[in-house]
C-alpha cells in the first residue's frame, strides 16, 4: 500500500462513525457503512492477513459465513482469483452494499446467500448496529429486523477447502449443525465471541473440530486482543480467532 493510500486508510479512524461512504484502497473501490468498522476489517483482513491459508489447487471452494460488505470475498479472490465463494449475509442493507462491491470490482465466482445461518430454517429477530456487529441477541439501543436463516449443512455436499465464519455469537449452534459434514472441510477460520450475555460454548466447539479430525489453534483477533492482566469486567466482550485444519501425513 503507498503512503497516500495508507493515510487515507489511516483517516477512516477520524470520521464520523456510521457514516456512509467510499473509499479506494490497493487497487479496490469499497463502499462501507462505518469507516471505524472498515479501518478495523480491512487492517485484520488485508494487512495482517488473518484470513491467509494455504489451498491445494488454484481454485479452492470457500464458504464465507459473514460477509459483511464484502472485505474477505475480496481478500480471497486476490489471492485466489479463481476461488468459489459462497457467502452468507442476512442483513440485507449489508448485502446490497457487499454486492455492489463485488460487482464494482469486476469479480466472479461468487454465489451469494442473502441469510444467516443457524440450528433452523425460518425467520428469526436481528438486531443491527450500523457497523459490523449486528446480532441475533438483544441489546437496548437496538431495533430488530426478520433476518432469513438456512441451515449451513445444506451447502456442504463436496470439498470445501476454506470455512470462514464471523456471526456474531452463532458459531456454537452453527458447529452443532454442521459436525455431521465437518468431514468434507479442510481448513477453518472463525472467530469465537466471548461476550457476558452468551453461552460459553468454546470447548464445545472444539471438542466438535477434534472430534472431527480437525486440529486448532486459539489466537486473539488483532484489532481486540485480550487484555493483560486478564479480568472480567461487566459486560465483557471479548475476541477470538481459532484456526483448525485436517492435518494429513
Amino acid at each position: 500500500m503507498d503512503p497516500s493510500e495508507l493515510r487515507n486508510l489511516e483517516n477512516l479512524k477520524r470520521l464520523p462513525r456510521y457514516t456512509p461512504g467510499q473509499i479506494d484502497l490497493n487497487g479496490l473501490s469499497i463502499r462501507y457503512n462505518d469507516p471505524l468498522a472498515l479501518y478495523n476489517e480491512y487492517n485484520d483482513i488485508f494487512i495482517k492477513r488473518i484470513y491467509e491459508f494455504k489451498a491445494a489447487h488454484p481454485s479452492p471452494v470457500i464458504l464465507d459465513v459473514g460477509g459483511y460488505i464484502g472485505l474477505s470475498a475480496m481478500y480471497f479472490k486476490t489471492i485466489f482469483p479463481g476461488a468459489r465463494i459462497t457467502v452468507f449475509e442476512p442483513d440485507t442493507t449489508l448485502g446490497d452494499i457487499l454486492k455492489d462491491n463485488i460487482k464494482t470490482n469486476r469479480f466472479t465466482g461468487i454465489t451469494f446467500i442473502d441469510a444467516g445461518v443457524g440450528k433452523k430454517e425460518g425467520k428469526i429477530p436481528y438486531f443491527p448496529d450500523g457497523a459490523d456487529g449486528g446480532n441475533t441477541f438483544l441489546q437496548k439501543h437496538d431495533k430488530a429486523i426478520a433476518v432469513n436463516i438456512v441451515k449451513l449443512s445444506d451447502y456442504i455436499n463436496g470439498p470445501v477447502d476454506l470455512l470462514k465464519m464471523n456471526i456474531e455469537g452463532m458459531e456454537g449452534d452453527v458447529f452443532e449443525e454442521i459436525q455431521h459434514k465437518l468431514s468434507y472441510i479442510r481448513q477453518v477460520i472463525f472467530e469465537y465471541h466471548a461476550f457476558h450475555n452468551l453461552p460459553q460454548n468454546l470447548g464445545n466447539i472444539l471438542n466438535i473440530l477434534e472430534r472431527n479430525g480437525l486440529r486448532y489453534l486459539v489466537t486473539d483477533v488483532p484489532c481486540a486482543p485480550t487484555p493483560v492482566p486478564f479480568k472480567m469486567n461487566k459486560n465483557y466482550k471479548q475476541f477470538n480467532l481459532v484456526y483448525a485444519a485436517r492435518i494429513t501425513p
